[in-house]
């Protein structure tokens, strides 16, 4: 799976991106490092909402089966943060509906909650930070917007972890 947009329904589904690093590994006669594209996802995004979903509201981004260890990391952490994954181990998180993070109404306010630090430490995932840089970086395609909850599951057919930002207007 890449990526799909549905503006009538206000999503991005995000699945399957690597960057160039990953996408040259198995090549048999990768091209130079100089040679990789610049290109990030925010801005394929950003051109694909333009063309597909220009004027509807951006409400939420899926990603689909992370795989990269840093994000699985950080999803542990913020469960054990909110003592909401005893085990410590991402192949008991729960299936649909999952865990709902949230930044609560003052999340700047220190010392931050743990449910505080567990949404801040997701945001700062790879996985998070790129749909929260594409509502940043093309406001004038996205409007004012920011993530306001994470959302993160198991999937019921494999044992991979899933997350769902929901964006909201300022």
């Amino acid at each position: 799976m890449s990526n799909i947009v549905n503006g009538d329904d206000g999503y991005i589904i995000a699945g399957g991106n690597f960057g160039p690093a990953d996408a040259v590994k198995y090549m048999d006669d990768p091209p130079p490092q100089w040679m990789w594209p610049t290109t990030k996802w925010t801005d394929f995004m950003a051109v694909a909402w333009g063309q597909y979903a220009a004027g509807k509201d951006l409400k939420r981004v899926y990603r689909s089966a992370v795989i990269m260890p840093e994000t699985k990391l950080l999803m542990e952490s913020a469960l054990l943060k909110v003592n909401k994954l005893p085990s410590g181990d991402l192949d008991d998180l729960p299936h649909w509906p999952g865990i709902d993070f949230v930044p609560g109404r003052n999340p700047k306010k220190t010392p931050m909650t743990p449910a505080v630090e567990a949404f801040m430490g997701l945001l700062g995932s790879s996985h998070a930070a790129g749909p929260a840089y594409l509502v940043i970086q093309y406001r004038a395609i996205f409007g004012k917007k920011r993530v306001n909850k994470i959302k993160i599951w198991r999937s019921e057919n494999k044992p991979v972890a899933n997350m769902l930002l929901y964006m909201e207007s300022l």
